[in-house]
Parts: structure tokens; sequence; C-alpha cells
């Protein structure tokens, strides 16, 4: 298989939830290129099956904009455009082999979010303790494509 004919297509299960994409490598090696990328982002993997090929990690602090994820907005502005707003990404990838050249891997996302509502607040104005904002973030697919790019090289 040429290399412009191993282009993956990426195939949105549901906005933000997962997404699936054929890589063109035997499952096994799919599983080791995805524990060396999930390492070299500084995940840490938390469960890792050779036999089931599934890999989870604990959530690695991501800087997002607005156009890779959604977390709400504050008077129409959304919360991914302040500064005081932190997320953290957890990566789930399963692996399923289609033959012995390719495989589906399958990312699934989830997101957290919070605004720090005392960072950069004036030293005179009283801090409002435990007043971070836990925000339902949802990822636009942007992580998830990146991921398979990085599987592809």
């Amino acid at each position: 298989m040429t290399t412009s004919a191993a282009l993956t297509l990426v195939s949105i299960l549901a906005a933000g939830s997962a997404a699936a994409a054929q890589v063109s490598l035997p499952a096994d090696l799919a599983f080791q290129r995805a524990s060396e990328l999930l390492v070299e982002m500084g995940a840490l993997p938390t469960f890792r099956d050779k036999d089931l090929l599934v890999i989870r990690t604990d959530p690695i602090q991501v800087k997002l904009a607005p156009d890779q994820a959604d977390c709400g907005k504050m008077f129409g502005i959304p919360y991914l455009k302040d500064k005081r707003t932190k997320t953290a990404a957890t990566y789930q990838i399963n692996i399923r082999p289609i033959d012995s050249t390719a495989s589906d891997v399958l990312v699934k996302v989830t997101l957290e979010g919070y605004m720090d509502v005392n960072e950069g607040a004036p030293f005179f104005i009283e801090k409002t303790r435990d007043k971070n904002k836990v925000l339902t973030c949802h990822s636009n697919g942007w992580l998830e494509s990146n991921f398979y790019a990085a599987m592809q090289r």
C-alpha cells in the first residue's frame, strides 16, 4: 500500500464523544504506537491491556481554543477564551484488528474544565473561597483527528 493510498478516513460517531479511523498498522503495532504517542503527549497510561487492546490515561492538562472544544458560554463569550479556564483531557484508545496489515482505532476523549474565578483578582478584593466554576466540555474532534494524524506518521 502506498503512502498516498494510506490516507485515513475519520468518521465522527457522535459529536465530541468518539471517533474511529482505520490505520495501516497491525493491531499490536497500532497498540504500541498509540502507547508511545500518549507518553509523548505527557499522558500517563493508567490502564493498558494488550489482550483487549485498550489504553486509558489520567487527565492531562491541555489548552484549547473555542473551535477545538465547547465548554459553554457566559454572556455569549466562550469560556475557553477566558485565560482563567483550565481544561484536561482523558484519552481512551480501543484498537480492533481488521487483518494482518490494518486496524480500526477508536479514540474517545473526555474533557474536564473549570474556571478559576479568583485567578487575577486584585489583592483588595476578597477572594471567594471554593468558587471555581466546573464546566461541561465536549470535544469538537480536533484532539481525535490530531491523534489519528500522529498515528499515521
